[in-house]
């Protein structure tokens, strides 16, 4: 998978937003309201050309102590939202 490139990581007054950098999407008032730990992960994704679950996995597991279960099955959800969104590519 890949992350969107038509967006980008912002902090604006500490929230964590996806803010559109392209015309398309701009015009459409498309800025994405994240959480601490999906802007954690979209963050460090944007920054690996290409990734899969266990990448996702690896880094959530990095931050957070989470078990490989329940990191797999948020994992999932996360991306999941995100390919519907069109956040990413698979």
């Amino acid at each position: 998978m890949k992350t969107a490139k038509e967006y980008e990581l912002q902090y604006v007054c500490g929230e964590p937003l996806l803010v559109p950098t392209d015309e398309e999407n701009a015009s459409k008032q498309s800025v994405i309201n994240l959480d601490e730990l999906t802007a954690y992960l979209w963050g460090e994704l944007e920054k690996i050309e290409e990734f899969d679950i266990d990448t996702m996995i690896a880094l959530l597991q990095r931050e957070y102590e989470v078990d490989d279960e329940t990191a797999r099955e948020d994992c999932g959800l996360i991306i999941e939202a995100w390919n519907e969104m069109g956040l990413v590519t698979m």
